[in-house]
């Protein structure tokens, strides 16, 4: 199965978390994982967090950061910026989520080029996950 992940999903990918089990399950099952281009600043934001949370090690932080690196060098990335400010600002209007949470989607819908029926989303966040459902997307959860 190929499908496009948010850093929520991604996350649990390179932390040890709650949700790592149940992410590890959708992973294997995920032929190509495709991400947007700014993913790789989210999910190192996140590390940096933890880490500022006394949660994360330095040397967690570097091994972190290191599997970030070659998850993204494996995944298909979605570069296009300006159809995703297009499709983020319809979608501001039409849910309520985050302006990230709405590049992250608007990014998925550029993937698919505007049809997102047979394409999955893998998400942790819930409001993200509603957005995507509603928008047609098949929405595959990561929960703790």
């Amino acid at each position: 199965m190929v499908s496009f992940w948010d850093t929520s999903a991604v996350v649990p990918l390179l932390i040890r978390e709650p949700a790592s089990r149940s992410a590890d399950k959708v992973f294997a099952a995920t032929s190509r994982m495709v991400i947007w281009t700014f993913t790789p600043v989210e999910a190192f934001s996140a590390f940096c967090r933890l880490r500022r949370e006394r949660r994360l090690s330095r040397d967690g932080l570097a091994r972190s950061e290191e599997r970030l690196d070659e998850l993204v060098a494996a995944c298909a990335v979605v570069r296009e910026i300006d159809g995703v400010k297009r499709f983020a600002r319809r979608l501001l209007r039409s849910h309520s989520i985050r302006a990230a949470d709405a590049m992250q989607l608007g990014a998925a819908l550029c993937w698919s080029a505007g049809i997102p029926e047979n394409r999955t989303v893998v998400v942790a966040d819930g409001p993200l996950a509603d957005a995507a459902a509603n928008e047609g997307f098949r929405v595959q959860r990561i929960r703790p």
